[in-house]
């Protein structure tokens, strides 16, 4: 099971929305040079097919399209064999002597309730158990079909465009290795807190990206995740998009234009992307 999974549940994850009649798509220019950056969900369901107008008006005028990080190299057996080394704790060690009593009790009965063989996933160090877990709900909901990210990857290669990445594959696995390290119980708490809402809350967060209102969906997913696990919300969002901006810098004084897709979460709010873009002095206009 875990070997079927661990590569979408990266994905999900690191690979994871004002008006009501906009997208999440925004033109950010400077003079005659510009860029595209969209926000997207990693993991979709069909019916979410075709995707709004405007990634598509975005990606033709595109030559090169930007992704978080390289989805080839992502899938393959080499990729896949790091993150199960990464991600699996040594040979008599794991999750269960870092959470007290009752978080372990919570967990089992989470695992037994979801039919959920516990001890192989309890060989999982705790951001890898999360992200799996969130993955098995999500499919079991009908949520595993492609993602912006992965449909636009194909269509690129398919079409010839230049594909670029934002970040290496050895950096997500790094960060997903060590989330939650040295409060692993308080991070599976608020898992299964999560996994709990999980359908509802991504009903609500497939609404708001479709209609491009960032304001509300920081509201609802990056401001909870700020105040009850603020080193989590720091280390996965904050860090990043500050990593990620030189190499935006650097776009914006190139002829090209680029479509960069960066998980919806990582643009609103006053350490999102679209903030940081505009403090360059970089026009910020959504499609």
């Amino acid at each position: 099971m875990l070997n079927n999974q661990v590569l979408c549940a990266i994905s999900l994850w690191f690979l994871l929305f004002t008006n009501c009649f906009a997208a999440p798509v925004w033109e950010v220019s400077n003079h005659d040079r510009k860029m595209f950056v969209a926000g997207t969900i990693h993991v979709l369901s069909k019916n979410d097919h075709p995707l709004p107008d405007a990634f598509e008006k975005a990606y033709s005028q595109s030559n090169i399209i930007v992704l978080e990080t390289d989805m080839h190299e992502l899938q393959s057996a080499a990729t896949q064999r790091k993150i199960l080394q990464a991600t699996i704790y040594a040979p008599g060690h794991s999750l269960s002597a870092k959470l007290s009593k009752s978080t372990h009790a919570k967990l089992l009965s989470y695992l037994n309730q979801k039919e959920l063989d516990s001890t192989p996933l309890l060989q999982l160090r705790p951001g890898m158990l999360m992200v799996t877990l969130t993955m098995s709900e999500l499919q079991r909901l009908g949520m595993g079909d492609t993602g912006v990210d992965a449909f636009y990857a194909h269509k690129a290669k398919t079409e010839n465009k230049v594909l670029m990445s934002l970040e290496s594959v050895d950096q997500q696995i790094n960060y997903i290795a060590n989330l939650g390290k040295g409060r692993e119980d308080e991070l599976i708490r608020y898992m299964l807190e999560d996994l709990n809402q999980l359908e509802q809350t991504m009903i609500k967060m497939k609404s708001l990206w479709r209609k491009g209102d960032i304001q509300a969906l920081d509201a609802l997913a990056n401001e909870p995740m700020k105040r009850d696990m603020p080193e989590i919300h720091k280390t996965i969002l904050v860090e990043r998009n500050q990593a990620w901006l030189p190499s935006l810098r650097r776009m914006m004084q190139t002829q090209d234009t680029e479509l960069v897709l960066v998980g919806a979460l990582h643009l609103p709010g006053e350490y999102g992307l679209l903030k940081l873009l505009e403090q360059e002095g970089y026009k910020v206009k959504q499609l």
